[in-house]
């Protein structure tokens, strides 16, 4: 049966470009490549975690992948909208959420979703959102990247 997740392999028509959006303005580190700088290449943030891979679709012979959504941690989401718009990407402003997360929604170039979050300690009126995060074989200090975060359970604690 099914015991690991690996990576998400994107096949696109424009890997370099991609890989440079990813590497260049997200700044995700390349991993590992298994064929060249442009065809094979490993994103994430831990060797051992699960990453995004892509692919030029053109010399596997195989269709583009679909559009996607994925979903990455911040520390300071101002911070990093400001980092973004100086590498030249303009942005919408991103939003507050009850459930308590402040997030910003783009597109890569090939129209797949980023959204980018940060965890806020205080949900909107006046709860106090406390998340239990389990990470199995990893340490503590990388529950924000996405790939290992397991969300457990929640506790809401209403202040007056």
């Amino acid at each position: 049966m099914v015991n690991s997740f690996s990576c998400t392999n994107i096949f696109t028509r424009n890997a370099k470009e991609l890989i440079k959006f990813y590497c260049e303005i997200l700044e995700i580190p390349v991993l590992k490549t298994d064929c060249d700088d442009y065809n094979g290449v490993y994103l994430g943030f831990i060797k051992a975690a699960p990453s995004i891979c892509i692919w030029d679709a053109t010399q596997w012979n195989v269709p583009v992948t679909g559009a996607m959504s994925f979903v990455f941690g911040c520390d300071n989401l101002d911070n990093t909208c400001l980092e973004l718009g100086l590498k030249g990407l303009v942005l919408n402003p991103p939003k507050k959420f009850d459930w308590g997360t402040y997030e910003l929604r783009l597109k890569d170039p090939d129209n797949n979703e980023i959204v980018i979050v940060e965890y806020c300690r205080t949900a909107n009126r006046g709860r106090q959102i406390h998340q239990i995060i389990f990470l199995k074989d990893y340490d503590i200090t990388t529950q924000l990247h996405f790939q290992q975060r397991t969300l457990i359970s929640y506790r809401a604690d209403y202040s007056r």
